[in-house]
C-alpha cells in the first residue's frame, strides 16, 4: 500500500506512471520477443525518470534551509540522470537501431521531440549549478515553474517512445533491441555513476509498481545491489531522503511535506 504524503499521493503525481507492454499485454508468465522486453524496460526507466522528478517537485516548495544544500545535489542528479539518457539514445542507441535496420532517420522522430524540451532541462540545470555555494537561496517555487515549463512534453515523449519501439518489430530479427539496449554506455559503471547516478536510480525505482512484476530489475546480482545501496549511497547520504523508495525500492513517506 503507497504510504500517505498529506496533500500528496505519494510520487505517482503530477506526472504519470507509463504502463509497461508486457503488463498491459499479460505477459509476466510468458517468454516474449524482445521488442517487448525491451519497450519495457524503457517504460521502466522512463517511470524512474518521472516518479524521481515528481519527488522534486512535490517536495521543492517544502525543503528547510538546512536541506536546501543535500535537495540541490539531489535534485541535479535528475538532470544528469536524463541528460545522459537522452545523449546516450542519440549517440548510442538511436544510430545502432538504424545500422541494424539499414534505413536511416526511422528514429528522427524521438530526437525531435527531444528539441522540444531541450531548452527547458537546460535551464533547470543551469539554475541548480548557479546555487554553488549559496543553496540557501534555492526557490522551490521558481524550480517548479521551470518543470512546468518541459514537464507536459517531455512525459508526452517518454510515452510515445515506447510504441515507437514496439513499432520497430516490423525489423524482425534485423535488429537485436535488448542487445543494443543492454550495451550503450550510459548503463556501464564510472566513479560518478557509482556515487550518484545508481543511488539515485535505486531510491527511486518502485519494485512493488505493476504488482511487483519489475522487483527484479535491473538484473544485477543481489550482492552488487546491496553494495550500492548500502555502502556507496553512503557518500551522498544526505540526497537519497528525497527519495521515492527506499534503497530496496520500496515506496516510502516523501520526506519534505507540505502542511
Amino acid at each position: 500500500m503507497v504510504p500517505s504524503t498529506g496533500p500528496f499521493e505519494w510520487a505517482s503525481t503530477p506526472f504519470t506512471m507509463i504502463a509497461t507492454p508486457k503488463h498491459v499485454q499479460n505477459l509476466s508468465d510468458t517468454k516474449t520477443d524482445e521488442y517487448v522486453e525491451a519497450a519495457s524496460s524503457m517504460a521502466v526507466f522512463h517511470n524512474l525518470l518521472l516518479r524521481s522528478l515528481n519527488t522534486i517537485y512535490l517536495q521543492a516548495p517544502h525543503v528547510k534551509d538546512g536541506d536546501k544544500k543535500a535537495f540541490v545535489g539531489y535534485a541535479y542528479c535528475w538532470y544528469d540522470a536524463i541528460d545522459a539518457h537522452h545523449t546516450g539514445e542519440e549517440q548510442e542507441f538511436f544510430p545502432w537501431i538504424e545500422e541494424a535496420a539499414g534505413e536511416k532517420g526511422i528514429m528522427d522522430a524521438n530526437v525531435e521531440q527531444h528539441k522540444i524540451f531541450e531548452k527547458g532541462i537546460k535551464e533547470y540545470g543551469s539554475y541548480l549549478r548557479s546555487l554553488k555555494g549559496k543553496e540557501k537561496t534555492f526557490s522551490g517555487d521558481h524550480m517548479r515553474s521551470i518543470i512546468n515549463s518541459f514537464g507536459p512534453p517531455l512525459h508526452q515523449h517518454l510515452s510515445d517512445e515506447i510504441p515507437s519501439l514496439l513499432a520497430l518489430r516490423k525489423y524482425g530479427d534485423k535488429i537485436h533491441l535488448n542487445e543494443l539496449w543492454d550495451k550503450q554506455s550510459i548503463g556501464k559503471f564510472t566513479l560518478h555513476s557509482a556515487a550518484t547516478r545508481i543511488p539515485f536510480y535505486l531510491c527511486n525505482l518502485d519494485r512493488t509498481f505493476e504488482d511487483g512484476l519489475w522487483k527484479d530489475f535491473p538484473e544485477v546480482p543481489k550482492l552488487a545491489k546491496d553494495f550500492m545501496g548500502n555502502w556507496v549511497a553512503r557518500l551522498n547520504g544526505g540526497y537519497w531522503k528525497f527519495g521515492a523508495c527506499t534503497m530496496t525500492g520500496v515506496p516510502k513517506e516523501l520526506y519534505a511535506k507540505g502542511k
